[in-house]
């Protein structure tokens, strides 16, 4: 954020103590020299603890970044964001190789395990980096004096947590003006409430700039030339990675419209080192192609199910499943019972991790139909439960191949889409198949309100060991839903989610941040989901306020937004008085915040 810099008094010399006896202060002793000192700096709204370290000062650097062995990421993000914002290039240099520091600041970056002045500082200044408490997503962030210098510390319970220590610091804490950088008082202790924060996206839907068009069909046609899958993706990721959103659930992960297995490896060691997790969606027995969801390779559904067509799934009338949709996609499908099936999905597992950098898998048996061949209605005879067929073939599948994938990756997020709105009611009678599919794994319940009202499940914790809430918000699928605002209720979602044991969240990704109405749902969403005891009025002060101009300006949107927020179209008169509200709190913020009220003011004139 750029901001008007501190008053020339604390550009130098600022801690030199008033030892020279002027005029008046003459017969005054050192001690109370500096408690007038003091008096003056309060006077004037300051403390000592608010002196600005420079990082770099009219495009000069003042400090250098020691980081761990594994943390170049994270280095390399705050160097190239100084580079950007200040023109100068600060060193990053490994800490085993920095020996004791000279007279220039230093920020420490990493974890008490990769870098060992973090570990030593922390033991000095007894500061606690227990990674099991701090947790791997973790971090502290701390400015201090070590050896007699300025240090600013960015320490992760892991590596991700020192990720999130830069970013943060970015985002939130790091003030800049012109060619200069500075932070004032810094010393927080972040742990995210909500372990897992996911974006959900189709591949053909992705449209974060790259050129061409994106589809809005649900597994539609890649439209865009193939070079704009890795646009688009390393775009998303690369903001993922900026606010903490750990997880991409990414569905045709693979196809050959966008560079098949080579462009879907790249995207996978792109954002691994970024600390996002590509989670790719594989359709084990309905419609959506398997492990490779287009093209003609031995683990896409419909290649093996022609050449095994005796393996496909029946309908009713006891006939081979084979329609098509109403975009005309086949709807082939895969018997869930047939051994030879299981065996394929345990191969295509096999293949799938061994080969790319992927974090876990989301599962998706499809809540659409369920095979009616003989051994899958014996199959689901012997579930002792008046469930949906479905959830019983659900379950035949996925306990082999979740069983399956957990060997091959003990560390995998291993996720199961059910499409079923949570209730209450599933408390007190847990579903069957919860029993039936390895516990380890997650289990994503839908919680959209016009599927899961919220009254109906609040405060209840969930049966699975393991659960995650998916939400049909902010995408560009159905109507003008691309334009539609959220905070309050991202707000409430986070909080009640939290209560009832969710572990994390996850919804569209699909949009870019231009849009503005965008960009405050993810900003919400990552406020809310690592805090959700932060008020509405918290988040506008401490995070839009960054962003539009000062606390006051932004404390506009809470109204603004509350006027047209939600699913429903809002009605004229309430975009109008919206709008109104925005052209007058454009015209109190400060200079850097007015390109942001003119995309919000677009955005309420798209509505």
């Amino acid at each position: 954020m750029k901001t008007q810099g501190p008053p020339k008094r604390f550009l130098a010399g600022a801690n030199r103590p008033c030892g020279k006896q002027i005029g008046l202060f003459a017969p005054l002793s050192l001690a109370v020299c500096f408690a007038a000192a003091i008096l003056l700096a309060l006077s004037n709204g300051r403390t000592w603890a608010e002196e600005p370290l420079y990082l770099v000062h009219e495009g000069q650097t003042r400090c250098t970044i020691v980081r761990g062995q594994d943390d170049d990421f994270a280095a390399e993000r705050l160097q190239r964001h100084l580079a950007d914002a200040c023109r100068a290039k600060v060193n990053v240099v490994l800490a085993d190789a920095w020996q004791e520091p000279g007279k220039s600041a230093c920020v420490f970056v990493g974890s008490a395990k990769s870098n060992r002045w973090i570990e030593k500082i922390a033991a000095d200044n007894d500061i606690s980096l227990d990674p099991a408490q701090l947790t791997g997503q973790g971090y502290v962030a701390k400015r201090l004096s070590h050896q007699g210098n300025d240090c600013v510390v960015l320490a992760g319970g892991g590596r991700d947590g020192a990720i999130y220590a830069v970013v943060d610091l970015i985002h939130w804490n790091l003030e800049t003006n012109g060619n200069s950088a500075w932070i004032k008082a810094l010393d927080t202790r972040q742990i995210p409430r909500l372990r897992y924060r996911w974006l959900w996206a189709w591949d053909s839907r992705l449209d974060w700039g790259a050129p061409g068009k994106a589809s809005t069909a649900v597994g539609g046609p890649y439209l865009k030339p193939a070079d704009s899958f890795l646009d688009d993706g390393k775009r998303c990721i690369d903001f993922m990675a900026d606010h903490k959103f750990n997880g991409l659930i990414l569905w045709g992960f693979l196809r050959d419209a966008h560079g098949g297995v080579a462009a879907s490896q790249e995207l996978c060691r792109y954002a691994n080192r970024r600390g996002v997790r590509i989670l790719p969606g594989v359709g084990t027995n309905c419609a959506y192609g398997g492990y490779y969801y287009e093209g003609k390779h031995p683990f896409n559904m419909k290649t093996w199910l022609d050449e095994h067509p005796e393996l496909r799934a029946l309908d009713k009338d006891g006939k081979p499943r084979d329609e098509r949709d109403n975009e005309g996609r086949s709807l082939d499908s895969a018997c869930p019972s047939k051994p030879a099936n299981q065996q394929w999905l345990d191969r295509g597992a096999k293949w799938l991790f061994e080969n790319f950098e992927i974090g876990g898998v989301n599962l998706e048996m499809g809540d659409f139909f369920a095979c009616h061949c003989d051994g899958c209605k014996q199959a689901r005879a012997a579930i002792a439960s008046n469930e949906p067929d479905y959830y019983k073939d659900m379950a035949i599948s996925h306990r082999v191949t979740l069983r399956t994938m957990r060997q091959l990756a003990p560390s995998a997020w291993l996720s199961y889409a059910t499409y079923t709105g949570y209730t209450a009611e599933m408390r007190k009678t847990p579903p069957l198949f919860l029993s039936l599919i390895p516990d380890d794994a997650i289990c994503q319940w839908t919680l959209t309100p016009e599927i899961a009202p919220t009254e109906k499940w609040r405060g209840v914790p969930t049966p699975a060991k393991h659960s995650i809430g998916y939400l049909h918000w902010c995408h560009n699928r159905w109507g003008r839903h691309a334009d539609r605002f959220f905070l309050q209720e991202v707000h409430d979602m986070c909080r009640d989610a939290a209560g009832a044991g969710f572990e994390g969240l996850d919804t569209y990704g699909e949009l870019s941040p231009e849009r503005s109405n965008v960009e405050i749902f993810y900003l919400a969403w990552e406020a809310f989901l690592w805090r959700p005891e932060m008020t509405v009025e918290e988040f506008a002060d401490q995070r839009l306020g960054r962003l539009f101009g000062g606390a006051n300006a932004a404390r506009s949107l809470i109204e603004i937004i509350s006027l047209v927020q939600g699913e429903k179209q809002p009605p004229a008169e309430a975009i109008a008085r919206a709008i109104t509200l925005a052209e007058s709190a454009r015209a109190v913020a400060s200079p850097d915040g007015r390109s942001h009220w003119d995309r919000l003011i677009a955005a309420l004139g798209r509505l």
